[in-house]
């Protein structure tokens, strides 16, 4: 059984409901994480393909999925049957002609639905000898695994199953083999994230080199590592060649791909990022607001990336020094990501504690301090309350509260949130260095 649904709001259901079918006997799959690529996309399709029942769970963030739609639209070009669940919302106006169970309250679905279910649940598999790998297979599963360790977060695993990979697929496929090629990109991708940007960058440059040589520079593949290599280029902190390299890429995936095309839309955004980076804020400004049309257009208003763009252009306004554009802005943001992803997810998060911020430039203190309390509230329980923002929105508040003059309580504020940075980051962290000299001015002023 193929579950399909929203990660924006609906994942801990989703996670319960796998579970409450599990212990009925009832086989699903479901990504409970989200991976891009066409490896991952591939994957999907093949779950869909062999499904014998796609359940849907349908929300509103669901309707606005286009990973929803397109799991759909597999289901119903391979006659799939479907059974929908409404967990919140409307019943999708698609689905309208198919029998739903309701699960707003957030139950699990009765015995009736797990009935039709077992109904279409193929029969156990019979016992059939073990069928002998060839070694290019065994490669094969043990770079899914791989994959399965960098979903899961362990980039130092991966990173190292990947390098045997590499030795072992170039001695068995050879150099130039695409999935050698594969091996070495994912390889690239871990040793990034562990932190080890320049390693990346050198590992990706040669990639590309091979890349362009045997599958030639406008291919899918070779424009993807080329985006790779200036993400890590401008984490490295050469921003100016990071807008080089995504200038000339976007150059070429709009004459190969498109300009409307998901991957060129996403290079502009790296493009105007990282202009934003080098300090020049009013083009960034410029090039956002372009890329958000486009992305209105083509994506729509809601989607997760539109909504990443426009969180961007609120930044860059209030870097320019228009603080009431900005805190405008980023309200208008708020709404809508409280609407798509819910007022708790991190987005919403992040977009309400730069509203609060910009508040505070304005010159307004008190409601800066009235949002920054709400903030770091809402923080606390949904990230923890020592998590990175939540030492981020807990200083800004302390900081806004000396602003309106009430130094005893930013001095207090100031003394808890030192003890947990100096707990989580270290004594000699910038962060809680510039804490400890808040607290000295603080303590100054309410002598």
């Amino acid at each position: 059984m193929f579950i399909s649904y929203s990660h924006d709001g609906d994942s801990a259901y989703v996670t319960e409901l796998a579970d409450h079918l599990a212990t009925a006997g009832i086989r699903v799959w479901y990504d409970s994480e989200i991976v891009a690529g066409d490896r991952w996309q591939a994957v999907i399709r093949e779950q869909v393909d062999s499904c014998a029942v796609m359940i849907v769970v349908m929300s509103q963030q669901a309707e606005l999925s286009k990973w929803v739609q397109r799991e759909i639209n597999r289901a119903e070009e391979t006659n799939r049957p479907i059974l929908p669940l409404l967990r919140s919302g409307k019943a999708f106006f698609r689905l309208s002609d198919l029998q739903h169970e309701d699960v707003t309250t957030g139950r699990m679905p009765s015995e009736h639905f797990l009935a039709r279910l077992r109904a279409h649940q193929p029969p156990p598999r019979i016992l059939v000898p073990a069928i002998v790998l060839s070694e290019e297979d065994e490669l094969s599963i043990r770079h899914a695994v791989a994959l399965k360790a960098a979903v899961a977060g362990d980039h130092i695993t991966a990173a190292e199953m990947h390098r045997q990979l590499i030795v072992d697929r170039t001695r068995v496929l050879g150099p130039d083999h695409p999935n050698t090629f594969d091996s070495r990109h994912e390889y690239a991708l871990n040793v990034g994230a562990n932190g080890n940007h320049a390693e990346a960058v050198k590992l990706f440059g040669d990639l590309i080199a091979d890349q362009t040589r045997v599958l030639g520079p406008d291919y899918p593949n070779t424009l993807h590592t080329r985006k790779h290599l200036a993400q890590y280029v401008g984490l490295t902190g050469e921003h100016t060649e990071a807008v080089k390299l995504f200038g000339d890429l976007i150059a070429d995936q709009t004459r190969v791909l498109g300009a409307d095309h998901p991957h060129t839309l996403d290079s502009r955004y790296h493009f105007a990022y990282y202009i934003g980076q080098t300090g020049d804020n009013t083009e960034a400004v410029k090039l956002f607001g372009d890329l958000i049309a486009d992305q209105t257009r083509v994506l729509g208003a809601g989607h997760i990336n539109t909504l990443i763009s426009r969180n961007h252009l609120a930044h860059c306004t209030g870097l320019i020094g228009e603080h009431i554009e900005a805190a405008k802005q980023f309200r208008d943001v708020i709404t809508d990501r409280t609407r798509v992803m819910g007022a708790d997810h991190p987005h919403t998060l992040h977009s309400r504690n730069h509203f609060a911020y910009h508040i505070a430039l304005i010159g307004n203190f008190t409601e800066a301090v009235k949002l920054f309390r709400d903030v770091v509230a809402d923080r606390t329980r949904v990230l923890g309350p020592n998590h990175a923002d939540t030492l981020i929105s807990r200083f800004n508040l302390a900081y806004c509260t000396g602003l309106t003059r009430n130094y005893t309580e930013a001095v207090k504020l100031l003394r808890d949130l030192i003890a947990d940075q100096t707990r989580m980051l270290g004594a000699d962290h910038p962060d809680t260095l510039t804490s400890l000299s808040n607290l000295a001015h603080y303590i100054e002023k309410s002598a």
